[in-house]
């Protein structure tokens, strides 16, 4: 099963996808597209500051004929070539999951100086990220659901478990 799959219906959707970290999905990582959906339909999606590591494949759009899928993606981050297949800026691909967190699987704080920490957008939504560390703690915001404690060790925190 994705980690996250988005799918349009039969009328118009507007999302954001916000600093997520998707690690290990034995299929996709962030399915955006119109699985089985015959109905006329506008998906707008903007995928930004979000690291996919080790999914099969890390990002995947889908579409139908009567489907539309527009989709802005800024700040991704992937182990394959599939962060940066929208454009936009800042993208970084074929990066390895041990580059990117302190410890893959089981810490998905960013690794220090590694290509998450600070180099993701402000999101003005929220300041906060998923444990509640208050974004930045540095010079931008990092990629990714943690952010990297300026003057604390790395926090062990794990995002579920899919099962399937």
């Amino acid at each position: 099963c994705d980690a996250v799959s988005i799918i349009g219906s039969a009328q118009s959707t507007t999302l954001g996808l916000y600093n997520n970290s998707f690690y290990g999905s034995f299929d996709t990582g962030v399915y955006l597209g119109a699985n089985g959906v015959s109905a006329s339909f506008t998906l707008n999606v903007t995928s930004t500051n979000n690291v996919v590591m080790d999914c099969s494949p890390d990002f995947e759009e889908n579409t139908t004929a009567s489907g539309v899928v527009s989709i802005t993606q800024t700040y991704c981050v992937s182990s394959d070539a599939t962060a940066d297949d929208w454009g936009g800026a800042g993208n970084v691909i074929s990066q390895s999951a041990a580059a990117c967190f302190v410890d893959p699987g089981t810490d998905s704080t960013p690794l220090a100086a590694g290509p998450l920490e600070d180099a993701g957008a402000t999101i003005g939504s929220f300041s906060d990220d998923a444990i509640g560390t208050t974004r930045p703690q540095g010079d931008a915001w990092d990629i990714g659901a943690l952010e990297l404690e300026a003057t604390a060790t790395a926090f062990p925190y794990s995002f579920g478990t899919i099962i399937g």
